[in-house]
């Protein structure tokens, strides 16, 4: 805007000169540069990138941000118009641009700056953005209407990736699931993207995932088998959220424990367990496999002598008749 003045200016001060005689008197030239610079202020620099963001910062106005990407890419449907210079326009190369704000707004459903001027501006018409500097930046205030309105950056909330869990970057509004480190469970299972500053979005609820210490399940007998007759006995294991537990021929009683950890684990009366411990697997479930083996033991039953009446029973191995 300043070039655009001062060749407007000096093409009628040459005129002036020439008229006057000014061209050949000694120094003239030096006046005629000088008048030029005091009829065209030059354009103030009153704008700033911070490390390359998308902020710009107005000295002694509002925060503005730069939604330039959204209005080329929804070119068509919104048109966004500012308070700015417009370089097609005669009579803002006229005009000095120092009480523009160089704030814009985005509408939506149409091709053309609307008449009705945004209370900003004072009454000064508002200029399409492709001739105002080719920067469509509004008010941090507006960004999150927009955002809704037109949709935010692919990676409004980044990615995270840590130890214990990993979610996607996502848009503006969108779910994600949560995915925890093998031998750990979330929270949540899923979170949202959330507003939280024209930058950069949140995830709510905060994505976090816990060790999983039932990552194996309990195991422990399941089948009454008092009524099946290839069982003799039937040991009773208290200490169970659900009551008595039975135990049975090579089923195992396993408590919960989380992924990697070591374990022990009990039989029925008779029998022993296989392996003296097993490992709780990425899958959730225990390896080696936990099994019960029948202890061949001949006087699991001790031997009864001079019971009543004179009676005896013989030592026997445990389910011996």
């Amino acid at each position: 805007v300043g070039l655009d003045c001062i060749f407007s200016k000096l093409s009628r001060l040459v005129v002036i000169a020439k008229d006057s005689y000014c061209m050949m008197r000694p120094g003239c030239g030096h006046f005629i540069f000088l008048a030029v610079i005091a009829l065209c202020p030059m354009p103030t620099l009153t704008t700033r990138m911070i490390n390359q963001d998308a902020v710009v910062e107005s000295e002694g106005r509002d925060r503005f941000f730069d939604v330039t990407f959204l209005a080329n890419a929804n070119k068509g449907l919104v048109k966004c118009c500012c308070d700015s210079h417009s370089s097609k326009s005669a009579g803002d190369k006229l005009t000095s641009s120092k009480d523009r704000t160089g704030r814009c707004k985005v509408y939506k459903g149409t091709n053309n700056c609307p008449s009705q001027e945004a209370s900003w501006a004072k009454g000064r018409t508002l200029r399409s953005y492709e001739h105002a500097g080719g920067r469509c930046t509004i008010a941090e205030s507006e960004v999150h209407q927009v955002y809704q309105d037109l949709g935010s950056p692919w990676d409004y909330c980044p990615a995270v990736q840590s130890e214990y869990f990993s979610i996607a970057a996502s848009r503006l509004g969108g779910h994600n699931n949560i995915a925890c480190a093998l031998g750990y469970s979330p929270q949540h299972e899923t979170t949202t993207c959330k507003f939280a500053s024209p930058q950069m979005g949140t995830f709510d609820p905060t994505p976090q995932c816990t060790r999983n210490e039932e990552w194996c399940p309990q195991q422990y007998p399941t089948t009454d088998y008092q009524d099946e007759p290839e069982y003799h006995a039937t040991p009773i294991k208290p200490e169970v959220e659900t009551g008595a537990t039975l135990y049975y021929e090579d089923e195992p009683f396993l408590r919960a424990t989380s992924r990697g950890q070591e374990v022990s684990y009990e039989c029925a009366p008779g029998f022993a367990p296989q392996d003296s411990t097993v490992k709780c697997g990425n899958d959730h479930t225990f390896f080696p496999v936990p099994r019960c083996v029948l202890q061949q033991q001949p006087d699991h039953c001790a031997a009864i002598h001079g019971g009543f009446y004179g009676a005896s029973v013989d030592a026997a191995a445990w389910g011996e008749w």
